[in-house]
Order: structure tokens, then sequence, then C-alpha cells
């Protein structure tokens, strides 16, 4: 999978939710918060957004999604981004 940065709409169809629902789920620490491109332009790592719906869809719970969120976080401060993740089969 090659990196790319998502904005709101496309990030909010990926996640399967509305961009209203997308924001909810920012402030509950469910997703991570948008970077700021401009002053109407927000954008996700691509790579974050996919790790977050894979744990999602593993059936984790809330806890374990927000120390996901949290990690991906402290990766941007120290100017990491996570990796994209293996399409191979484990």
């Amino acid at each position: 999978m090659q990196f790319t940065m998502m904005r709101t709409l496309a990030v909010a169809e990926a996640r399967g939710v509305s961009r209203s629902q997308l924001y909810i789920d920012v402030e509950a620490g469910l997703v991570t918060p948008p970077i700021k491109r401009s002053t109407n332009i927000n954008v996700w790592p691509s790579t974050e957004i996919e790790a977050i719906n894979r744990l999602e869809a593993s059936g984790a719970s809330q806890d374990e999604l927000r120390a996901l969120v949290r990690q991906l976080i402290a990766q941007r401060q120290q100017g990491r981004i996570a990796p994209p993740m293996s399409t191979a089969a484990a």
C-alpha cells in the first residue's frame, strides 16, 4: 500500500461513517486528529486510518482503539508516521 494523505470525506468513507461522526470519533479518541493543511483542509495519513480500521475490524474494544490512537499520535510527534500495513497473508 502506498502512503497518501486522505481528506475528510475520504476518511469518513473509509471508516464507513458520516463526516460529523468522524469528528465525534476524533473527540472520543477513537481516531487520530487531522493534520491541518490550511484553514479549510484537514488530512490524515492513510496508514493511520488503515491501522485503526484493521484493529476495529478485528473486534478490538474502544480502549484498545484509544491505545492505538495514542501510539499513532506519539509517532507523529516524533516525526514518524505509521508504516503501511502489509498486504501479505500472515
